[in-house]
């Protein structure tokens, strides 16, 4: 992790650390791509149950997402930090997840398909395990000092919260706009999520072109 990650001793409350830019980051990243993952989660069952899937077959999904999908995704992103840095391999996750999430909001009615369902659960999962890997990355290069472990289980419930609020909220939101139109939102909050990671990942080279002696003024 860069410098730039790097928090400085924090001061005050338990909850003094969460005014750091560095902090915020990360928490805008939480609302906007694993709050979009939640929404996506919680309209799973209604999706399986619509789809005609029976109690053993959303169980066989769920395991088989939660097992091998899950853990394919997680190694994926592990060796995308290793080479290009969390930041990097978390713009990556958000634009595949546009395009993974971006096809159901445009499919109308195919969406409610047995075969577009098991695509979406395995999809879901995927996504979902491959973001905490990443998002615990990030966490950890800005937790320090005696309150480190609390800092990071803060981040870490914080962020499940907002998961758990989304996808709760997934059936309201389905009942005001529909299915296509729940992917629709969830492809728009994990494109703004992307450019966040994209801003921040590239702050460093764009800073550098910024101060780069052919762009100062002659004397």
């Amino acid at each position: 992790m860069r410098a730039a990650d790097k928090a400085a001793p924090q001061r005050g409350g338990l909850w003094a650390f969460l005014v750091s830019r560095l902090v915020q980051r990360r928490l805008a990243i939480s609302v906007f791509v694993h709050g979009s993952f939640g929404l996506a989660s919680g309209a799973l069952p209604i999706l399986q149950v619509d789809a005609g899937l029976s109690v053993g077959e959303i169980g066989l999904l769920s395991a088989v997402g939660a097992n091998i999908v899950g853990l394919a995704a997680s190694s994926v992103v592990g060796a995308g930090m290793a080479r290009f840095g969390a930041w990097r391999t978390l713009a990556g996750l958000c634009l595949a997840s546009v395009i993974g999430f971006g096809v159901p909001a445009a499919a109308g009615s195919a969406i409610l398909g047995w075969e577009a369902v098991i695509a979406l659960t395995f999809i879901v999962m995927g996504t979902s395990y491959a973001f905490f890997v990443v998002y615990r990355a990030l966490t950890l290069a800005v937790c320090h000092g005696e309150r480190a472990a609390t800092q990071a289980a803060a981040l870490t419930g914080i962020d499940s919260l907002i998961s758990i609020i989304a996808a709760t909220a997934a059936g309201t939101v389905i009942a005001a706009i529909g299915l296509n139109g729940l992917f629709a939102a969830v492809t728009g909050l994990v494109a703004i999520g992307a450019v966040v990671a994209l801003v921040v990942a590239a702050g460093p080279e764009v800073r550098a072109l910024l101060h780069h002696p052919s762009l100062e003024q002659p004397q």
